[in-house]
């Protein structure tokens, strides 16, 4: 079962998504419009790693494929920020998940 809200995270790319709710993923199409890469990827609020691929209706969610750590995570967000071009990300400190994926609505 997957935790809201979500970040969906691009193979290859730095940029993180933030998705609030289940009715949000359902309802943006450019969360699905062009399919999905090998790699790609949902990270739910308890740090659960859920493989993203294309179906039908692109929006196939494969089940979960294990946790994620804090200081993963981290590395992600910070990755997301300085791509971003965001200031002082090196001193960036969470302790959990959820401070994490709720930091980039």
């Amino acid at each position: 079962m997957i935790m809201w809200p979500v970040i969906v995270k691009y193979s290859g790319d730095p940029e993180l998504l933030y998705v609030a709710n289940s009715d949000e993923w359902l309802s943006d199409s450019t969360l699905h419009a062009l399919g999905y890469e090998p790699g790609d990827m949902l990270i739910d609020s308890q740090g659960q790693k859920f493989l993203l691929a294309s179906s039908v209706n692109g929006k196939l969610i494969e089940e979960a494929i294990g946790l994620i750590s804090v200081d993963e995570m981290l590395c992600l967000v910070k990755t997301h920020w300085q791509s971003q071009g965001v200031c002082c990300v090196a001193k960036t400190t969470f302790t959990t998940i959820t401070e994490m994926i709720n930091a980039l609505k």
